[in-house]
């Protein structure tokens, strides 16, 4: 499962992006139909380790929080990606990761109620190699 950011200093792309699988490989998309521009660059990080998929089930809050072990501690370094998933869904809000004093949730910026359904590609950059 990968993670995407875009990458800075290159050519701009102010739109949300996600990522769907079709079977074979990886694809990233505009969430809001927008072309991505030529020569558009994305960090993207892939590793068998340290990542995990989440749906958020919560529809009356705008945050899901995670229950996988890898992403407990205070200290992970945790990174989300909006995934196409196996429900089809669109997210063209912006999403926000944040740790509560006990767990790890995403949540949309604009505090506006999460989709039901919506899935989230979480990778912990610094999981301990025990979780995995």
């Amino acid at each position: 499962m990968p993670g995407i950011a875009i990458q800075l200093g290159g050519v701009t792309h102010d739109h949300p992006i996600g990522v769907w699988y079709n079977g074979s490989r990886w694809a990233i998309y505009s969430e809001d139909g927008a072309a991505i521009p030529v020569n558009a660059s994305f960090n993207v990080e892939v590793s068998p380790h340290g990542s995990f998929k989440h749906v958020a089930t919560t529809p009356s809050f705008n945050a899901s929080f995670f229950t996988n072990p890898l992403a407990a501690p205070a200290t992970a370094h945790v990174f989300v990606t909006h995934d196409f998933g196996p429900f089809a869904l669109h997210n063209t809000k912006a999403s926000g990761i944040y740790h509560n004093g006990s767990t790890w949730g995403v949540y949309n910026e604009d505090a506006l109620a999460m989709t039901p359904n919506v899935a989230y590609t979480v990778f912990v950059a610094n999981a301990p190699q025990a979780t995995w």
